[in-house]
């Protein structure tokens, strides 16, 4: 559940900040010319920060369902 957060307009890419309670913090980044997500920050309550960039955006691209497949637990 996200409690609160907050937008940033005013950088290079358009940043939205989530605080999420009892979880940590998650910040999503979007192209300012087009507002696609770049890519996504995040930082858990012990304050370690996982950084994802997404470089090869593709959109409405159809993807085989063995790609999104879960596999059985034994």
């Amino acid at each position: 559940m996200i409690l609160k957060g907050e937008i940033n307009l005013e950088n290079e890419t358009y940043e939205a900040k989530y605080f999420m309670e009892k979880k940590g913090e998650i910040t999503f980044f979007f192209d300012k010319n087009n507002l696609d997500l770049t890519g996504w920050e995040i930082i858990d309550l012990n304050r370690n920060i996982t950084n994802f960039k997404i470089i090869n955006l593709v959109k409405n691209e159809e993807l085989g369902k063995k790609i999104f497949q879960i596999p059985k637990i034994n």
